[in-house]
């Protein structure tokens, strides 16, 4: 939080640069129809880590994912935060009027589905905490795809 208010944190830590870092991608991720971050999210994410080099979403979720030094627990964050940005992403881009934009919807629409996969191989506990009480992918769990894989991975469970 340090980070997004634009002052250095007292104590530097790995999940602290982890957690600012994913926190800036989501902030970025809510108002964005571009595979690249915005110049303040770049800047702020040299900022806090300045060994990152990419330019886009993909660039910081492997950064991140690649930080040593992280506590265990954080690699379910990093795919929350990774799924709402990616579905917010192709919810931004699906209400585009430009069909270059509208195109990436489902670009980013995949790779949420992709990374809810990922979180419910961890349990329908987890997936439901995760997945169906996020805020961030209301618009992803309308889809027919969102539907259509839930039932896959869960057949006997009812939303």
């Amino acid at each position: 939080m340090e980070w997004l208010l634009g002052n250095e944190p007292k104590e530097k830590t790995a999940n602290r640069e982890y957690v600012a870092l994913l926190n800036a991608a989501l902030q970025d991720a809510h108002t964005s129809n571009s595979k690249l971050l915005s110049s303040k999210t770049l800047e702020l994410s040299k900022r806090i880590n300045p060994d990152f080099e990419g330019e886009s979403f993909d660039d910081l979720f492997r950064h991140v994912s690649n930080l040593s030094d992280v506590l265990p627990h954080f690699a379910l964050a990093r795919k929350k935060h990774e799924a709402s940005v990616y579905g917010l992403l192709a919810r931004n881009c699906s209400q585009s009027d430009e069909p270059n934009i509208r195109r990436l919807s489902d670009e980013f629409l995949q790779r949420a589905l992709w990374t809810i996969e990922e979180i419910a191989a961890a349990g329908l506990a987890v997936a439901r905490d995760t997945i169906l009480n996020n805020p961030n992918l209301k618009w992803v769990r309308q889809t027919a795809e969102f539907k259509k894989r839930w039932a896959e991975l869960f057949p006997s469970k009812q939303d």
